[in-house]
């Protein structure tokens, strides 16, 4: 069910993107009040601006006969002349007014090219609006499939871990309660035996040896739980505890450096700070 979640989200995050691209388009079947963007204080329609240019049309026959005449007359080259007698004006140009006239014109464009007849059917727009966007049902359609999508492998994610649970035994010695309650204890046992020791070397060699023990088992224990963490807390919840849980980690991790350095007071301290974390860890977890 995880794998159909999540190719689900990902077919439908794509169908999203590309419905999102449409979302200022505007169908020129649209009828003429809807163009209307505003009436100014003098009562005057203002109809909402096209982004780009829209319908192409050729150059008129008299328009070729000027450009030859102005290559005759040396203002232009052989190549500007064919260039422009063969260019494709709008019927709409970028930034001007969608005007009931414009639309109309826009309905009647039509350009015939090699491949047949090309029409309009659309004019890019600077406003958006729900009502003229023609793939607003993709754009939903995508967004129902998230969810759903999501749902599903929510739903799976807590499956697999209730089996994993159960197959523990229901035991909470693991479980990332109980894998943080380890490293919260470990610490405090290591602080309270370092204090009675009066070597620097067997203090910095007990901080190699016990931290060493705990990045290899509890603290690579409890970020394996990620998903675990995530099922019962959601993802906001996670973040939040992570941020604590990381922060303690760094000290615990640099306490360990710095003791393998044979520098034990700053390494203890780096448990101190660790230590304090870790209570904060634990009230974000309650």
């Amino acid at each position: 069910m995880k794998l159909i979640g999540n190719l689900l989200m990902t077919v439908t995050l794509l169908v999203g993107l590309l419905a999102a691209a449409t979302s200022y388009l505007a169908s020129v079947e649209q009828p003429a009040d809807a163009w209307i963007d505003y009436i100014n204080t003098s009562g005057k329609e203002v109809y909402i601006h096209s982004n780009n240019p829209a319908g192409a049309k050729r150059v008129s026959d008299e328009e070729v006969a000027s450009l030859h005449a102005m290559y005759e007359q040396g203002e232009i080259t052989a190549q500007e002349m064919l260039t422009q007698s063969e260019a494709l004006l709008p019927v709409l140009e970028g930034d001007a007014q969608i005007t009931p006239e414009a639309v109309a014109a826009l309905q009647a464009n039509t350009l015939a090219t090699d491949s047949g007849t090309r029409e309009v059917k659309f004019v890019n727009v600077k406003r958006f609006s729900p009502f003229g966007w023609p793939y607003w049902w993709a754009f939903a359609i995508s967004a129902v499939g998230l969810f759903t999508g999501s749902m599903m492998v929510r739903t799976a994610t807590k499956k697999e871990i209730a089996a994993h649970a159960s197959a523990e035994g229901g035991s909470s010695h693991d479980s990332p309660a109980g894998l943080l309650a380890q490293i919260r204890m470990g610490v405090d046992m290591l602080r309270s035996d370092l204090e009675k020791m009066t070597s620097e070397s067997d203090r910095t060699h007990l901080i190699v040896e016990k931290i060493g023990d705990m990045q290899k088992k509890q603290l690579a224990d409890f970020v394996d739980a990620r998903p675990r963490l995530i099922a019962t807390m959601g993802l906001g919840g996670y973040a939040e505890l992570m941020d604590r849980f990381a922060a303690a980690e760094r000290q615990i991790n640099r306490s360990w450096s710095i003791a393998a350095d044979g520098f034990d007071v700053e390494a203890m301290v780096c448990l101190e700070n660790a230590a304090h974390l870790l209570v904060e860890t634990q009230e974000k977890m309650a």
